[in-house]
């Protein structure tokens, strides 16, 4: 890799300057910091044995490999600091912290909620097609909707309120968003299996 078959009686010095530009590359330059790797190099050039040149060939693949592995290492833990920012300021987004309130939310258990709370949510609708298909939803896809989208509560937080299973609300709440959809969009509304 680093040396040719060319006769270089002159030494070390008489290979560098010939190979100017190849020994002023970075690389090159880091790799032959090492007074370890500048001796080999010096003997490979002195005494081409293939041993000689095997051993500077062996030193630099090395040395590449470590350089390589840091370079990787070192954008992996860029890409996961800069996504964990991304992660914590879209968090500090959606659920700011507002001094002075309540820190917890306190939600009613289902019988607890009234038509009422459920018509003043639906009044907060401007959009008329939005409205008839939030309608046909039923009362449980609307209320888990409402825990989602209006309170901001996550799937688990609102599966313990209904004692439902979370997948259970997930469905629930994925089948009122396309009917929803659906209903925008001019279509037919797919009943809700109970």
């Amino acid at each position: 890799m680093f040396l040719d078959k060319a006769d270089y009686s002159g030494g070390l010095k008489d290979y560098m300057s010939k190979h100017q530009s190849f020994i002023s590359n970075p690389l090159i330059k880091s790799f032959l910091q090492n007074s370890q790797n500048l001796c080999n190099l010096e003997r490979a050039v002195t005494s081409p044995t293939k041993e000689n040149l095997d051993e500077v060939d062996r030193d630099f693949k090395k040395f590449y490999l470590k350089i390589r592995l840091t370079a990787y290492i070192t954008k992996i833990i860029n890409n996961y600091s800069v996504n964990y920012d991304k992660k914590i300021r879209t968090r500090e987004e959606r659920y700011p912290l507002i001094m002075g309130e309540n820190f917890y939310l306190t939600v009613p258990a289902p019988n607890e909620i009234s038509e009422m709370q459920i018509i003043n949510f639906l009044d907060t609708i401007e959009d008329p097609c939005l409205y008839k298909a939030i309608r046909k939803l039923t009362p449980k896809q609307l209320l888990i909707i409402e825990l989602a989208y209006i309170h901001g509560l996550a799937d688990r937080q609102i599966a313990v309120i209904l004692l439902i299973t979370r997948q259970a609300v997930t469905k629930a709440r994925n089948k009122a968003l396309e009917n929803m959809r659906v209903a925008v969009m001019g279509g037919d509304v797919i009943t809700a299996n109970k």
